[in-house]
């Protein structure tokens, strides 16, 4: 139901897919969604691994404050934060021919790119000068003698794409209608548009239209007095006019989305009776699934709490 990269536990576990669908989900929705930056640092915070064990870094594009260079920096899990940035190379020609150059980088960078330059131009019978036309008899000097550029101020860019979170939650969403409403539900037309999100077969707009915020109290309404409520894993439905499901993911606002469902009133009706289920949580990690029942969900949807969050009309 949860990817088990994002503490998915077995006992929320469906295997009412094939292993191939599994895979090509697991390659397509569930991948895209765990390369956005705001599923890396629940991850991190949370300490919840993939599949190879490791819990991934968290990877930025930045650039320094003081000189403009480009950076990329990567944020382990555990350790100090690592700056990298590409060498440059500039290079010109002039009228006799000659090739002219600059390297910006790491002493590293620099020292094995200039090497290489030396190893092409011997190779070609001519020599390397410095910048002040001397004969460059010691690469090590001449980098010595280099202006060096330091650091100390990095400016980094958080990015968030809404589509894939979007569809990775839509997914969620989908296979917990499956669990609560069966497969009455699960393929019948009103399903087609969850279906297609999930699978990676509707555009970019179709995901759009099924997505609306939700106010993150609900959370607090749903949840009550359950261990650790602020970073409870938490799918409801909430049924109305227009039904609903919720996902939110560890208590991150970004990862907490209403997801429109198409049921008819007698899918409705026959499904939540045969599961006797209206919402699941459980820790970040996996731990402690909780399943909602139906008179366990109304006890909790007191008539004041449940308007003030849901809305007059019955919408999120």
């Amino acid at each position: 139901m949860i990817p088990s990269a994002l503490g998915g536990p077995d006992a929320l576990c469906t295997f009412d897919v094939c292993s191939g669908c599994n895979s090509n989900l697991g390659k397509t929705t569930d991948g895209e969604i765990m390369r956005e930056d705001i599923v890396t640092i629940v991850r991190q915070k949370f300490g919840m691994p993939g599949y190879s064990g490791k819990i991934p870094e968290l990877v930025l594009p930045a650039s320094s404050m003081q000189t403009g260079t480009a950076f990329e920096m990567r944020i382990p899990h555990v350790g100090d934060i690592i700056y990298h940035a590409p060498p440059q190379v500039t290079s010109s020609m002039d009228d006799d021919g000659n090739e002219r150059f600059s390297v910006r980088g790491t002493r590293k960078q620099v020292e094995a790119i200039v090497r290489s330059k030396q190893a092409k131009a011997k190779r070609q019978g001519r020599r390397m000068l410095n910048p002040d036309g001397s004969a460059l008899t010691s690469i090590e000097d001449s980098i010595a003698a280099a202006v060096p550029e330091d650091t100390t101020e990095f400016k980094a860019r958080f990015t968030y794409n809404e589509i894939p979170v979007w569809r990775g939650l839509i997914k969620i969403a989908f296979n917990f209608a499956h669990v609560i409403l069966g497969d009455q539900w699960t393929f019948s037309q009103q399903a087609e548009p969850l279906r297609n999100a999930a699978l990676g077969r509707s555009d970019n707009e179709s995901v759009a239209a099924l997505v609306s915020g939700i106010r993150i109290e609900i959370r607090d309404l749903l949840l009550r007095d359950e261990r650790d409520k602020p970073t409870r894993h938490l799918i409801a439905i909430m049924p109305g006019e227009q039904s609903r499901i919720i996902v939110s993911l560890a208590g991150e606002e970004l990862l907490t989305v209403a997801v429109r469902i198409d049921v008819t009133t007698r899918q409705l009706e026959d499904g939540l009776m045969a599961s006797n289920r209206m919402m699941v949580s459980t820790l970040p990690k996996g731990g402690n699934p909780t399943w909602g029942s139906l008179a366990d969900f109304a006890a909790r949807l007191v008539a004041d709490d449940y308007h003030a969050v849901h809305g007059s009309e019955g919408q999120p």
